[in-house]
């Protein structure tokens, strides 16, 4: 996925049809898992995961560098030449503090686009015509954005502490932590009709489609 200055709907379009075959694939997923099951649970979480982080922040570089709306309008008036100079908008707008300093930003400096509130300061603070759009997007009632990528990190690394975090999400979830990672995303949380990894992905889902 890679930032466009052409029409911002095509962007999301791409999200939304990448997550699609994450849907398909997590559609048989059911107690007892296979090893199979659990191989793919980990590639479903790993590639959702990725997809939002690299959605968000396509999502702001196109904003920043002029891509249009709906109606073939520039999201910005004042469009950031060069890629440097978005990512640049980028710390300032978290980073309030190196506003008008000369000192050059490192990596760690960047947003983490992922998280809603640093993406929603992002988009705000180059004033994109979206923005209300992008609010309404992030104030969708789910924890998926904060709850996936914690979920991700177990699947990547499978350290302790990774999974003890994994773990103790089940709670959030009226779920034991005594399940497994691949236990808990394949039951249903209390009160909840699918289980937790195809509400996460139908949230996702539900969330591009309220994006610009």
């Amino acid at each position: 996925m890679k930032p466009t200055t052409g029409a911002i709907n095509d962007l999301t379009r791409t999200a939304q049809e990448r997550l699609g075959r994450l849907i398909w694939l997590a559609a048989p997923l059911a107690l007892p898992l296979s090893p199979k099951d659990r191989r793919l649970i980990s590639y479903v979480v790993i590639e959702a995961a990725n997809l939002w982080a690299q959605y968000s922040q396509c999502l702001f570089l196109s904003c920043a560098l002029g891509a249009k709306d709906v109606s073939g309008q520039r999201i910005v008036v004042n469009r950031a030449p060069t890629m440097n100079d978005a990512l640049t908008l980028a710390v300032h707008a978290t980073k309030p503090k190196m506003r008008g300093t000369y000192r050059q930003w490192q990596r760690r400096d960047l947003p983490d686009f992922q998280q809603k509130s640093e993406l929603g300061k992002t988009v705000r603070y180059v004033r994109a015509s979206v923005a209300a759009d992008v609010d309404l997007a992030l104030g969708y009632q789910s924890r998926v954005l904060e709850d996936l990528p914690t979920m991700r990190n177990f699947f990547a690394h499978k350290a302790e502490l990774a999974a003890t975090k994994a773990r103790n999400l089940a709670p959030r979830y009226g779920l034991s932590r005594a399940l497994s990672p691949e236990t808990l995303l394949c039951t249903p949380p209390r009160g909840g009709a699918d289980v937790v990894l195809r509400e996460w992905i139908a949230d996702l889902n539900a969330i591009l489609t309220l994006m610009p």
